[in-house]
Order: C-alpha cells, then structure tokens, then sequence
C-alpha cells in the first residue's frame, strides 16, 4: 500500500471513531405531571467523572440522570435511553413546581464535553370555556353550563371544575368537559349575577395545572304580587273614590309600570280604569 492509502486509511479509522454528544428534543410544550421522554447518543465512556443530564428552568438546575462514566465503553459511542421523567414533585424530587414552570432546556455532560437542546416550555395553564344555554332566566328557571378545559400541551383536562358566586359547586370534569344544571332561587333579585369557574388537575402538594373564567347571565324582573287599596270600603253611587295598586317582583321590590284595573259591578258590568 502507497504513503497516500496510508494517510487515507487512517483518516478512515479516526472518522469512524468520532464521538458526537447529542440529546434528542424534547416536545414543544410540557405541562406538570407530564411524562418527558430523555436520550443521549455518542456518549464516550472515561475512568472518571459523571455522565449527566440536567433540567435548566431559569436558575433552577435539577439533575434527572447521574451515572458514572466508568459505565460507558472508552473504544466506541453508547447511547443511553431513559423510559421518562415525570414532571412532578416525587419524581423530579423537588418541593415546589412553579420553579420549574416556564422557559427550559435539557443540557448532558460527560467529562469536559457537553451539549444542550432547544427551548421548550413547562406549563401549568388549562384554557378554559364556559358557556351558558341562555342568557336570561326566570327565577326558579333550569340553567345549564358547560365548561370545555384543554391543558396547554394540547390534552384535555381530567380533573374538578370549582364554580363560586352566583352559585356553588364543585364537579369532576373528564376528557375536558363538564356540564351541570342549576336554578336561582324564586325570589332572586333581578340583575346580572356572575360565575366564577375554575378547573385544575392535582399533585401531592395540590392543584398543578389550573385556569379560570367567568360567565355571566341575568335574571328577568317578573311581577309576582299586587296590592291594591281604596279610599273607602263602601261608597253610594256619585260618591267619589280612589283606588290605588302597586305591584311587587320576586323579590318583593316595588316595580314600575301601569296598571289597569277592571271594576265589576254586582250585575256583571264592568270598565277599565
């Protein structure tokens, strides 16, 4: 073989033999409690130090994956697979996980080599829709919500819906949708009444990824009682007289309106007032 098959075959043998820390991506977008799938390839073994895989989430470093670097051959590049880190607190082993909640990346080193992937984002936010089947009732009228909850990694949410104000409840919501029905009382004062809905999933430490929302709707003034008086109790005829009403809602609140009163007399006549 010539000086330049030599060369060339050595170039050959030194190719092949290059070591090339990578880490697979991650998803786009996480949201706590999710599972996160962690590779690395071309990992070169040494007789000391530490292969390492690190979650970076602004100043928090939280270590996933420590493992000698005695474990891994020093002659040609190991791959190392995971099954998965679950972003909670057991498992990630950490107290509280708004630290972890935003802009993050996963960075691997062994020895004096290192490598890192792209941003992604570890969420706990639920978008959340509620609607109503009306918006205006009677009092005492069936009202119907439904609340749609999707995570921000795109699943839907199984977990409770809370709704406070006009009324309260809580109710599980399963596959992102919850429906309930309910009515206000019947003397519930006219107006605009609110809904106050929130969704969240749980941990071990409590609510882990949530959202909110508000709805509204308004309940019709109905006229439910009339009192009616007269000046006298007994009157001959051409004697003058006054009759007066007044007209009261659900909620005992004195409504403003005409009235029209019929008079009917003992032989069946009557007229309009």
């Amino acid at each position: 073989m010539g000086k330049k098959g030599i060369i060339l075959a050595e170039l050959i043998f030194l190719v092949s033999f290059t070591f090339a820390l990578t880490l697979t991506e991650p998803l786009p977008t996480y949201n706590l409690g999710d599972k996160m799938y962690v590779s690395a390839n071309g990992i070169k073994g040494a007789d000391y130090g530490n292969f390492k895989i690190d979650l970076l989430c602004g100043n928090t470093t939280i270590n996933i994956v420590k493992i000698p670097a005695i474990a891994f051959p020093t002659d040609k590049p190991s791959d190392y697979v995971h099954p998965y880190k679950i972003l909670d607190e057991e498992d990630l082993e950490i107290a509280n996980l708004s630290n972890i909640v935003g802009n993050c990346q996963l960075m691997c080193s062994i020895g004096a080599e290192t490598t890192s992937t792209k941003s992604f984002l570890i969420s706990d936010r639920v978008s959340l829709t509620s609607t109503l089947d009306k918006t205006n009732y009677n009092p005492g009228e069936p009202i119907t919500i439904k609340v749609g909850a999707t995570k921000a990694n795109g699943d839907l949410l199984n977990g409770i819906v809370e709704v406070t104000g006009a009324t309260e409840f809580n109710k599980a919501i399963t596959d992102g949708s919850m429906m309930n029905t309910f009515s206000m009382p019947d003397s519930a004062e006219p107006g605009l009444y609110y809904l106050n809905v929130s969704a969240y999933d749980s941990g071990s430490n409590g609510k882990m990824n949530q959202g909110s929302t508000v709805s509204s709707f308004e309940i019709n003034q109905v006229a439910t009682s009339i009192v009616i008086s007269t000046s006298k109790n007994e009157v001959t005829p051409g004697d003058e007289f006054t009759i007066g009403a007044e007209i009261f809602d659900q909620s005992g609140k004195k409504m403003d309106g005409v009235v029209t009163a019929n008079i009917t007399s003992p032989s069946g006549e009557s007229f309009s007032l």
